[in-house]
């Protein structure tokens, strides 16, 4: 069977203040690739964040960052252009050292 893609908002959070979140994951049958990632400073005051892309559910470590503790000014907003594709059970994780900072995960959805 052909698979279908669609662009779209493919995940969103405001996690807790210091809080590992999951904020996407993947299943058996759904593929995704993440054009780009928004990290935006609802606070003025800096921030920093982090994110992990942990392959099929794997516990968290070092080797999976992609960015740990990037700095976002306050009032304002970190754009990352990736490129990255997530499936079989892989899972994006962010951080945030303040709860004033929001995520945005955009891309295809390919199922």
């Amino acid at each position: 069977m052909a698979k279908t893609e669609s662009f779209k908002i493919l995940a969103q959070a405001n996690p807790a203040s210091a809080t590992y979140t999951d904020i996407l994951t993947a299943s058996a049958s759904t593929e995704y690739l993440i054009s780009s990632l928004i990290v935006t400073n609802l606070a003025a005051t800096d921030g920093t964040y982090r994110i992990a892309l942990r392959e099929n559910g794997a516990a968290r470590q070092n080797k999976h960052f992609i960015a740990y503790d990037s700095v976002v000014p306050g009032n304002d907003s970190i754009g990352l252009t990736l490129g990255l594709t997530i499936n079989d059970a892989d899972i994006m994780t962010v951080y945030a050292s303040t709860a004033s900072i929001a995520f945005g995960v955009f891309g295809s959805e390919i199922v």
